[in-house]
């Protein structure tokens, strides 16, 4: 593993090979996570050379190790595919915990200077993962992903506290098609996620914000299918894999679009507050106001289409949407 140390300017200032013998083919698999305040940063690796364990190093700001703990749970294997550092100290990992042929969403709770971990298993959720994690000033890290309902994937959140345990877990009644790749928590406690989200086959760029007990406030996909690349208009698909909340200025989000003449490419997205940002390069919805695509109409998904403005997609038929009723046809009904 490599960890390359630069200045403001990007130019090069120190490269530190993280050496461990009995890790010589480890490579990185979850960010960097910045530690400003202690002048050091974590780094979460995976290794399958190891039987399958997942390993966080801290790592000083010369770039010397100060600790490294291997995450291997007995008679299972864990890769690592997120990591976080609590703002009351310590680091969250969360991936997949595999045993025998099922995968389960799986979460480490590491203590401040590797003082000992905890470690949850999501076992309602077979097939499913953890991909993202952040930390909130309770103490809790919310760790998002997906899970597997029927053939379809669904959206994945739970609140994990210092000692392992789920606080609260939220997740949809049917399969919604979501996954959600990226998670960041807001002033008020509350999550903006940024994910992809699969209609009619094929996965289309999604954002959501959830308040702080993960309530789902409001979703947008962008089913922007059509774009303009050297005067054709190519079908493409988007999928979000991480995200930067600004407030008031909106959010940024990069990801993936495409197949583009066979080929996947990489993009950066900006929207509003509110999630409408499917438009706003192209100019058609960048004048709206804030809620403005929003039709109060939980069984539709309310997106910017670059050209007509405004458009309403039924969800899928079967979704809760209210005290004994459920979404069929874009409505909400006994």
């Amino acid at each position: 593993v490599q960890l390359v140390r630069m200045p403001a300017n990007l130019g090069l200032a120190k490269v530190t090979v993280l050496a461990d013998a009995a890790c010589a083919s480890c490579s990185l698999r979850a960010p960097v996570v910045a530690a400003a305040a202690q002048g050091a940063a974590l780094v979460g690796a995976n290794s399958e050379h190891q039987g399958g364990s997942g390993v966080v190093t801290h790592v000083s700001a010369t770039g010397a190790v100060v600790w490294q703990r291997k995450l291997k749970p007995a008679g299972a294997t864990f890769a690592v595919k997120g990591l976080a550092a609590r703002p009351v100290g310590g680091v969250t990992a969360v991936g997949v915990q595999s045993s025998g042929n099922v995968n389960y969403p799986s979460a480490t709770v590491i203590q401040p200077n590797n003082a000992g971990a905890a470690s949850y298993v999501d076992t309602q959720s077979p097939g499913g993962a953890f991909l993202a994690v952040t930390g909130r000033l309770d103490g809790t890290s919310v760790a998002v992903g997906q899970e597997r309902l029927g053939s379809m994937d669904s959206r994945l959140l739970v609140a994990i506290d210092p000692a392992g345990k789920p606080v609260w877990r939220s997740v949809a009644t049917l399969a919604d098609g979501l996954r959600l790749n990226s998670v960041v928590t807001l002033p008020d406690q509350g999550l903006v996620t940024a994910g992809a989200q699969t209609l009619a086959t094929k996965s289309w760029l999604a954002l959501q914000r959830w308040d702080a007990k993960g309530t789902l406030l409001w979703s947008r996909t962008h089913l922007a299918d059509l774009t303009t690349i050297l005067g054709l208009e190519l079908p493409v698909q988007a999928v979000a894999h991480s995200l930067e909340w600004h407030g008031a200025a909106g959010v940024t989000v990069a990801g993936t679009f495409g197949p583009v003449f066979g080929l996947d490419m990489f993009g950066v997205f900006r929207g509003d507050m509110s999630g409408h940002m499917g438009c706003l390069d192209a100019g058609g919805c960048a004048a709206l106001a804030e809620d403005a695509c929003d039709d109060a109409n939980p069984c539709t998904t309310d997106w910017c289409d670059p050209k007509s403005g405004c458009s309403h997609s039924p969800v899928v038929d079967g979704l809760t949407c209210g005290s004994g009723k459920v979404c069929k046809a874009g409505a909400c009904s006994p």
